[in-house]
């Protein structure tokens, strides 16, 4: 099973901010967005994380994985199977009124060969 992370730092002005990450094929088994920042304030930090699909312009996505407020001591989580493609995108959407670190973590278990 293969662990992908990225962190992101926000800029706290409210605009949202946007990472696009290339996703290895195979079976995503969960997705987990989180602040190790201190002292982020629950409504502080929105978190959207989407499964794009190629082609797909960024207003659209094939799944919404978590849309939550994630702030100190509280992650948002999503446990599940999707079947990820090759050309697939993981995308994170951040609006923040605080600067602050948010890291997104994802689980694939690789296709199996043959």
């Amino acid at each position: 099973m293969g662990l992908a992370a990225s962190d992101t730092d926000t800029n706290g002005t409210l605009v949202e901010e946007t990472v696009i990450r290339e996703l290895s094929p195979g079976h995503l088994q969960s997705a987990l967005v989180s602040t190790p920042t201190a002292n982020i304030q629950c409504g502080a930090v929105l978190a959207r994380l989407y499964i794009q699909r190629g082609g797909v312009s960024l207003m659209e996505s094939s799944a919404c994985l978590i849309d939550d407020y994630v702030f100190s001591g509280h992650s948002a989580a999503w446990d599940g199977s999707i079947t990820i493609l090759p050309g697939d995108q993981l995308r994170l959407s951040l609006i923040s009124s605080e600067v602050a670190r948010v890291r997104a973590s994802v689980s694939i278990e690789p296709k199996s060969a043959g």
